[in-house]
């Protein structure tokens, strides 16, 4: 099976045109979350490996953007645009980014997931991608400075 990604940026879905054989299963079920991080910015480590280390109910597959080029040229993405917001592809070909990935991340961990649902729930989504834009443009100026 070939899968295919969605985008999904501002509530609003369109089609990608990004097509891997990366992922070949039977069952939505079986396919993790692809999570792609900023593996050398300090901050972005720190948060996902406290993620790792926690029990999850719902498999994710981590991936580096300055370690994983296939899987990233796979689905199109590009490393600036990874390095500018948290993108998370769900195990539903949808892709979320920012706010929307956190929340993703967080409704897949035990410990977590009660606060991922209510942000879905209570449709916090416009708000915390407010607060995340502006901190995920700071932090991308920053990051850019020092690479």
């Amino acid at each position: 099976m070939y899968w295919t990604a969605i985008c999904s940026h501002s509530e609003k879905s369109y089609h990608c045109n990004m097509t891997t054989s990366i992922l070949k299963t039977s069952s939505v079920e079986e396919i993790p979350h692809l999570v792609f991080y900023d593996d050398k910015c300090p901050l972005c480590l720190t948060e996902i490996n406290h993620y790792r280390k926690l029990e999850k109910c719902y498999p994710i597959e981590w991936i580096g953007i300055y370690q994983d080029h296939e899987t990233i040229a796979e689905f199109g993405f590009d490393q600036q645009q990874l390095l500018q917001r948290l993108h998370v592809v769900r195990g539903d070909g949808v892709v979320v980014t920012g706010a929307s990935a956190f929340a993703t991340i967080w409704s897949s961990v035990k410990r977590y997931r009660i606060i991922g649902n209510m942000v879905y729930k209570f449709k916090l989504i416009p708000a915390l991608n407010f607060i995340y834009d502006y901190f995920a443009k700071w932090r991308y100026q920053r990051r850019t400075c020092q690479v």
